[in-house]
């Protein structure tokens, strides 16, 4: 690995969802443009001493612009396959979800079916109750109707 000021040092990710690391290379400590490096770390600004490992790659922005920018788009396939993966796994959070949710709503529709089912019943009984209650009214008044129609039509005859 070779680097000089000013080059970039970026370091993968090590697991699904975690973002990689970059710094700016401030200066080289090793002979020949080896390591170790004074990098600058663009996240938070601190300054420290790194021995890269194999899950870091330098880049030479100013001395080859086109592996600069073949680095870029193999960081952007990167980043780009890291989205892939979140969007999957919001899909499946969300079919994990509905998969617990739609049997606990499917039993409230049916309890709630049931209730409806069951107004209605009690409304239905209701209302033959009104209607018998009122047969039994009209029923007693036309009973004292004719009981005083038969006392005048004895009263006449006594």
């Amino acid at each position: 690995m070779r680097a000089a000021a000013g080059d970039r040092l970026i370091v993968k990710g090590h697991n699904v969802g975690e973002h990689d690391t970059d710094a700016e290379i401030l200066e080289v400590r090793g002979k020949d443009g080896g390591p170790p490096y004074l990098v600058r770390w663009s996240d938070d600004g601190h300054q420290g001493l790194v021995f890269p490992g194999s899950d870091a790659v330098v880049t030479h922005p100013a001395h080859d612009p086109v592996g600069f920018a073949d680095g870029l788009e193999a960081e952007l396939t990167w980043r780009r396959a890291q989205l892939d993966d979140l969007a999957l796994r919001a899909s499946l959070a969300e079919m994990e979800v509905r998969h617990r949710v739609d049997p606990i709503l499917a039993a409230f529709e049916e309890r709630l079916a049931i209730a409806v089912q069951r107004v209605s019943e009690v409304r239905t009984a209701t209302r033959a109750s009104w209607l018998m209650r009122a047969a039994v009214e009209a029923s007693v008044e036309l009973v004292k109707e004719a009981a005083a129609e038969a006392a005048a039509v004895l009263d006449k005859q006594a």
